[in-house]
This record gives structure tokens, sequence and C-alpha cells, in this order.
């Protein structure tokens, strides 16, 4: 009789064997094409235009571009679980704790942008937003070398970044050892009583 828990075990060990199939699936995300479903979304999209056109013209609307989107006619609203819950989660305690002023180190900008909408915000990153908000100021510097004093911040994020430093993956250097930095960093600003939230 075949053990498949003993198959899997030794797949998921073997780094050789697991590393090959990352690498497919990221590769497969750049070759994902679908010559047949791709003509029957043409198609749909065409006769959506013509089932359209055939519709009581509205005076005030007209039709400029034909734009294609061709993947969002589907049977569910899309979201990724991991992060909306993470964001709902961590907009509560921001919400809940209402602190005068939060830092947050590179997470997702659009979770920032929103708890800006009710605390002011420091947001840090290697990158620059390219969106000016009210109430949002950015900082850029490096997670593993903070410009600001130990003891410094009460209200601190750093949402799904820690364990990309040093990857080299958003434009920060490589480093082995960058994930063990950007932590002690994050342990040095954060004033005693303060919260973090990772």
């Amino acid at each position: 009789m075949i053990n498949y828990d003993k198959i899997k075990v030794y797949l998921k060990k073997n780094r050789f064997i697991s590393g090959s199939y990352y690498f497919y699936k990221a590769v497969l995300e750049f070759f994902r094409f679908k010559p047949i479903s791709f003509l029957l979304k043409i198609f749909w999209f065409l006769f959506q235009i013509i089932d359209y056109n055939m519709l009581n013209k509205n005076p005030k609307f007209k039709i400029f571009t034909i734009y294609p989107c061709l993947f969002d006619n589907i049977d569910i609203t899309p979201a990724d679980p991991v992060y909306l819950l993470q964001d709902v989660w961590f907009a509560s305690h921001i919400f809940k704790r209402k602190p005068d002023l939060h830092y947050d180190i590179g997470s997702y900008f659009k979770t920032i942008s929103i708890i800006s909408q009710f605390t002011k915000v420091v947001f840090i990153d290697i990158r620059p937003p390219q969106i000016e908000l009210p109430n949002l100021i950015f900082v850029k510097a490096d997670i593993t070398k903070l410009p600001f004093p130990d003891n410094y911040v009460y209200s601190l994020s750093s949402l799904c970044v820690l364990e990309h430093i040093g990857l080299g993956r958003y434009g920060d250097k490589l480093d082995s050892y960058g994930s063990e930095k950007a932590i002690n960093e994050l342990k040095r600003i954060c004033a005693p009583g303060g919260y973090i939230y990772i």
C-alpha cells in the first residue's frame, strides 16, 4: 500500500523538488495563456457591445475607448483572504487605540492610506508613493537602519514586510540577515508600552 503522507513529507523536504515546484509556479504566472478561453471571452465581449448598443441610448453617455476587461465577469468577488483579514485586524486595532501618530514601515500603501483617514501616519519605505495624501507623511528610509532614536515610537506596523527584507525583491540590498536586522530595528525604536503590528 502506498503511504501518501510519507511521499508528501519527502517531497517537501527535498529542496531540489520543492524548489523546482515553486519555480514552475512562478514561471507559470507569466505564461498562463489559454487560447480557447481567450477567444470565448473575446466573443462574449463583442456580443456585450452589440447588446449594449441596442439598448435605449443615454444621450449623456458616449463610448470613447473600448477597453476589454475579459476576466472580471466571475461568480464571486475576489479577495485574498490572508491579506484582507490581516488588514481588517490591523485597522480594527488602530481604530480602537486611536494613536495620535502611527508609524508604518513598508506595508501595503492602500491599507496605510485608509488608516491615514482617521489617524496621522508616517509611512516609511525605500520607495516613495506616487500619491500624496493629507494626514500621511512619507519618510524615505531603509528598515534595517531607521532614522529614529531608541524608544521613540508608540504605534508601529510593518505588515508582510519582515520576511522579504534582504532578498532584493523590492529594491533592498541582498542580506541574509535582513529580516533579523529589521526586527532589531523595530524593537529598538518602539517605546516601552508601545505597540508593534506585524
